[in-house]
């Protein structure tokens, strides 16, 4: 009569907790020879070895990362409740990217409800579910800025609101530079610095100065004037003169600084499409439209011209208006 067998435990495929058996150690390479050791691949996706009696009376259920996640969750189950910033902690589920971190589930002031990682909420790194930028953000583009300095611009009043990219509002502004010109631009760009005048500092210092004399002396002009119908024919953008100068009247008349590169080729492209095309088709557009134009010149005394055509245009203007009132 055949002897009594035991059924023996440790098949490949079995599984004890969270470790299914590979497959037997040879004798040859266990740690302790008399000691039955199985390969094992945990549910984490690890391969352990592992003393069979201990998988059998379960004093080893998994690689050790149970131990890991059970630490883990004793330390995300005592934020549950609290409050980091505007995020209260009302739950938490395993990270979809990596099982082992946490996400946590946060109620925010705003009403919404956002998952946060479980370091960045810890860190500080992450304070609300994006509201409170969105507010800082539409509170810094849209602050009155009428009569604040920045720079050498002042504003003077928006005239533009939109929203730009990142569905961030952009606020534009008419500003008055230091040298009497006004432009538009966007309010962000003025208060961080990237826009700091109404660029005469990387203009010609000349017109720079005719500007300083027009503004010191109170005489209403443009500068850069352009008229729509004044375009140049290659890249269809309007043509620009340097100065429209207005006379006591209300008439004008148009005053271009020639630099250096109207007469010398330092520069050669722009020098010489400046002198063959753009300065010809102003010019013709004046005599077209009955619009005094006046030419100073970079190497003479420009300052002294302009006073004496200004006042020559100024008498002028005083001597039609004293006709005007007297046939009136």
């Amino acid at each position: 009569m055949a002897k009594y067998q035991p059924h023996r435990k440790g098949f490949p495929g079995e599984k004890y907790g969270r470790l299914e058996i590979i497959a037997d150690v040879p004798i040859s390479e266990r740690r302790v020879q008399n000691k039955r050791e199985v390969l094992c691949r945990c549910d984490c996706g690890n391969i352990v070895r592992v003393q069979a009696g201990n998988l059998f009376s379960c004093n080893t259920s998994s690689c050790g990362c149970f131990a890991k996640e059970l630490i883990t969750k004793r330390n995300v189950d005592k934020l549950l409740g609290q409050r980091f910033g505007r995020l209260v902690v009302i739950d938490y589920e395993r990270d979809y990217l990596n099982p082992q971190r946490y996400r946590y589930i946060c109620q925010c002031d705003c009403g919404n409800t956002h998952k946060v990682l479980a370091s960045d909420l810890t860190h500080g790194l992450t304070h609300s579910c994006g509201c409170y930028r969105k507010e800082f953000n539409k509170k810094r583009h849209t602050d009155d800025l009428t009569g604040q300095t920045f720079n050498e611009l002042t504003a003077i009043k928006q005239v533009d609101d939109f929203v730009g990219r990142g569905n961030y509002r952009r606020t534009k502004w008419l500003f008055r530079c230091s040298c009497g010109n006004e432009i538009e631009a966007l309010a962000v760009n003025v208060k961080n610095g990237k826009t700091k005048s109404c660029g005469h500092f990387g203009k010609s210092i000349a017109e720079y100065n005719i500007r300083q004399w027009l503004n010191e002396h109170k005489i209403r002009y443009e500068y850069e004037a352009s008229f729509d119908d004044l375009r140049n024919p290659l890249t269809q953008y309007k043509l620009k003169f340097d100065f429209k100068i207005y006379r006591p009247d209300g008439s004008f008349f148009i005053l271009e600084h020639q630099g250096s590169q109207h007469y010398t080729d330092y520069d050669i492209d722009f020098g010489r499409q400046q002198r063959e095309q753009t300065d010809e088709l102003k010019k013709d557009y004046c005599k077209l439209h009955n619009i005094i134009l006046y030419e100073t010149v970079y190497n003479e005394d420009y300052i002294q011209k302009l006073k004496s055509i200004v006042e020559y245009e100024c008498a002028i203007s005083m001597d039609k208006l004293r006709v005007e009132e007297l046939v009136g």
